[in-house]
C-alpha cells in the first residue's frame, strides 16, 4: 500500500469512529428498536490537519474494539469533486456491522469513553447516520 493511501486510510478509519460517536451522543433519540439487526454506518468527515497525533492514537486504539463487533468496511473514499451542492466533508465511510446494540454498547463503554477526546481533537466535523436497509 502506497503511504498516501494509507495515510488516507488512517483518517477516514479515524472519521467513520469519530463519527458514529459523534452520532450516538449529540443525538439522544436514536431508535432502540431492532438492535440486534444488521446496522450500516455511514460517517463523513474532515480530519484536523493540525492534529494529526490525536487522529492517529484515536485510530489505533478504537480499530481493534470495532473488529471485535465484526463491523466490515463496505467503502472507504475520499471525495474528489462535487457534481451538484457543496462540498462540506473530505472523507466517507460506509460499514455494516451485525448488531447495533452491540455497536451501542462499545460506544457506551468507559473504554471507547476514555478515547473521546483524542477524536474530539483529531476532527474538524463529523456526520454519523446509522441506517438499515429498506425492505
Amino acid at each position: 500500500m502506497k503511504k498516501k493511501s494509507k495515510k488516507t486510510f488512517q483518517l477516514l478509519f479515524v472519521i467513520c469512529v469519530s463519527c458514529i460517536t459523534n452520532l450516538l451522543y449529540s443525538q439522544s433519540t436514536i431508535n432502540m428498536e431492532n438492535t440486534d439487526s444488521i446496522i450500516t454506518l455511514v460517517v463523513t468527515s474532515t480530519a484536523n490537519q493540525e492534529n494529526l497525533s490525536a487522529l492517529k492514537a484515536y485510530v489505533k486504539k478504537v480499530m481493534p474494539m470495532l473488529l471485535t463487533l465484526k463491523g466490515e468496511v463496505i467503502k472507504r473514499s475520499k471525495i474528489i469533486d462535487i457534481f451538484n451542492g457543496k462540498k462540506e466533508f473530505d472523507f466517507l465511510l460506509i460499514m455494516d456491522f451485525p448488531s447495533k446494540n452491540a455497536l451501542l454498547k462499545m460506544f457506551n463503554s468507559s473504554a471507547y469513553q476514555s478515547l473521546i477526546p483524542d477524536r474530539n481533537k483529531g476532527f474538524i466535523s463529523i456526520n454519523i447516520l446509522l441506517a438499515k436497509n429498506i425492505e
